[in-house]
């Protein structure tokens, strides 16, 4: 990888990210947004309920994370070299990004000045995977 585009490391804002760094962070990965997100839906039933959590950006993946009392946790993670599309919506307090693969997604939500963070670190992430 160019050093030129290498970007700076970011910390996580919560213990779902710390906990992240301290489990799943792979060898030469470097995280490039951090930001509180959620996954499902509000009221939501089974697989469909709602999680908090942090939404993770690093040069390899894209990782959504929640830990869970008693040791458990969820992860669900998209490599960076595997995303097609990346579709985004908000209003005047929310915003959701799909992250698209060939054969899956996952949808995330952010308080409204999130989005674009997270936006403009996964197209960060696909041309630093592009020009290595």
């Amino acid at each position: 990888m160019s050093s030129a585009i290498m970007p700076d490391p970011v910390s996580p804002k919560s213990g779902h990210g710390r906990a992240f760094l301290a489990r799943h962070l792979k060898k030469g990965e470097t995280v490039i947004a951090a930001e509180h997100a959620y996954v499902g839906r509000l009221m939501g039933r089974g697989g469909d309920r709602q999680h908090n959590g942090e939404l993770i950006v690093t040069t390899e993946r894209v990782a959504f994370y929640r830990k869970r009392l008693l040791g458990g946790e969820i992860l669900r993670t998209i490599p960076i070299d595997k995303i097609t599309a990346v579709d985004r919506q908000s209003n005047a307090v929310w915003a959701w990004i799909e992250i698209h693969t060939s054969h899956e997604k996952i949808a995330v939500g952010f308080p409204r000045k999130g989005d674009d963070l997270v936006y403009e670190a996964i197209e960060r992430a696909r041309d630093i995977r592009k020009a290595a």
